[in-house]
């Protein structure tokens, strides 16, 4: 028996804890002639899915098994086990487990997020992921999501979005030449889905990056794209990233109030609350009448693991153009608009108030509010 079937071995009462088919049989000194065939089965390609897909749900029962947990990953050979085994690991970092050596799971991520197999590439992403939030040291990380992105596979789609899960869960992917590179590219992708992510993950690390008119070229030109999606993302984009007075993007933000697809018109106004542009205010007033719904949703598209697969982007946390408006204006009146908290059960009714409330606010403070609008 090899290393690897003799530490499926040890294992084994575990994985027999979880099983839906009755209470495992006494643990003894020696494993029985069947739990040695399985012990070799676990190391192969023969072991049954059912049996490999429950291994992790052990987890949850068992306390601290990170290191045997990352010792199988090494070790084994089957695709499948070793896809099981990378799941075990995030869920153990989930859950808290002691803080890993980052040098010895970097090395297995490396490894497996190259691997041929789908599952085995995808867990080891979401592992590299996890291990990012938990404040795991993982040195090689970026020149290895670089190299990924090389490769057909992670050039778009699921798998590109895969790598952009791993740099979003970076403390500061602005301080990494490789991961910076990787965004900007995946803003030029042609699956809208891609370009979006990509967008917002630079409007979320915006406050961190220097290169200011890069992100403020790549909002910009997103407005011009077809999808409303994109259009979305790159308002968020300049939202996060404009500071002071200009008028030119001031004008290409302003024009997305009149966009045909309200969820851009709901971007829009959010985009300008957050630029802090109060003459803005006489325009986002006309859309508090807009009760269009501002939901968005992608087209279906493989996932990095196979299988179909659905992004749906909603909007959230507003339903409709007016509801963006009024959140945009109470942004930008701060204390001077008080408006009533909307309820699930009457969210219709509470919104219209809120709606009729800051009509009430605008009619009277609009002499004083700043008119410098750019047309």
């Amino acid at each position: 028996m090899n290393r690897t079937a003799r530490f499926a071995c040890g294992l084994l009462p575990l994985l027999l804890a979880c099983s839906t088919d009755g209470p495992s049989e006494p643990a003894t000194p020696q494993p029985s002639a069947s739990e040695a065939q399985a012990g070799r089965m676990f190391a192969t390609e023969e072991l049954a899915d059912p049996l490999a897909w429950r291994f992790p749900d052990v987890v949850a029962n068992d306390g601290n098994r990170f290191g045997d947990f990352l010792q199988l990953a090494r070790e084994a050979s089957a695709p499948h086990v070793i896809a099981a085994s990378l799941q075990a690991l995030a869920r153990q970092l989930e859950r808290g487990a002691a803080m890993p050596d980052g040098a010895a799971l970097g090395a297995v991520i490396e490894r497996d997020a190259r691997a041929r197999d789908a599952r085995v590439a995808a867990r080891a992403l979401v592992l590299a992921k996890t291990a990012l939030r938990r404040r795991v040291p993982l040195s090689t990380l970026p020149e290895l999501l670089a190299s990924l992105g090389d490769e057909p596979r992670f050039s778009d789609g699921a798998g590109r979005l895969a790598l952009l899960d791993v740099i979003r869960a970076a403390e500061r992917p602005s301080q990494s030449v490789p991961m910076m590179s990787l965004l900007f590219d995946s803003v030029a992708a042609k699956a809208p889905y891609v370009e979006s992510n990509a967008l917002q993950t630079l409007a979320q690390f915006a406050p961190q990056i220097s290169d200011r008119p890069r992100l403020l070229a790549c909002g910009l030109i997103a407005l011009e794209d077809d999808d409303a999606g994109v259009r979305g993302r790159g308002l968020d984009l300049l939202g996060a990233t404009w500071r002071g007075y200009d008028p030119s993007i001031i004008s290409a933000v302003y024009e997305r109030l009149d966009d045909p697809s309200p969820h851009v018109r709901s971007k829009a106004c959010l985009a300008l609350a957050r630029m802090k542009y109060a003459p803005a205010i006489h325009r986002i007033v006309d859309l508090l009448g807009d009760a269009s719904i501002n939901s968005y949703g992608y087209d279906e598209m493989p996932a990095l693991e196979g299988g179909p697969s659905k992004q749906v982007l909603t909007g959230s946390p507003w339903g409709s153009v007016q509801d963006a408006a009024v959140l945009a204006l109470h942004t930008l009146a701060g204390d001077s608009l008080d408006l009533i908290r909307v309820t699930p059960e009457n969210a219709p009714k509470d919104i219209a108030h809120n709606a009729a409330l800051t009509r009430a606010w605008y009619q009277r403070e609009r002499a004083g509010l700043p008119r410098d609008v750019p047309l």
